[in-house]
């Protein structure tokens, strides 16, 4: 799976991906990995592929307005950003209006494959 964050107080954010796969198999998931990702940056991202992205997303962000505890974060935040949460309907419905061709503009804008770090931990013996 992958995962994004983005953090309204500093200038970047993260990508981050993870998979579980046997030993006998790293070098063939590294290598999806590494081709997907480079799919991505050259041709980017398909109507359905945008629409669950952009759904996950905004059912996230209603989530946490609908939750204490991520309420009162987002309360916090706002303050500490001169934002409300009109700013926040706003962004809701920029991200439902994002095309394909915007979403992969954005995406090469922001993703260098070079400068990706890679992690790998676990037990790689093969049994």
């Amino acid at each position: 799976g992958t995962q994004i964050s983005f953090n309204p107080h500093e200038a970047s954010s993260t990508f981050a991906g993870q998979a579980a796969f046997a030993p006998s198999n790293r070098a063939r998931v590294e290598a999806a990995i590494r081709e997907e990702l480079e799919r991505s940056v050259k041709e980017g991202f398909t109507e359905a592929e945008l629409t669950q992205a952009k759904q996950g997303l905004l059912n996230f962000r209603r989530l946490s307005r609908a939750q204490d505890d991520s309420l009162a974060g987002n309360l916090v935040s706002n303050e500490w950003l001169g934002r409300n949460f009109q700013t926040a309907a706003a962004l809701d419905e920029a991200i439902a209006k994002v095309t394909p061709q915007q979403a992969l503009e954005a995406w090469r804008r922001h993703i260098d494959l070079s400068r990706l770090v890679w992690v790998l931990a676990g037990d790689f013996k093969e049994p």
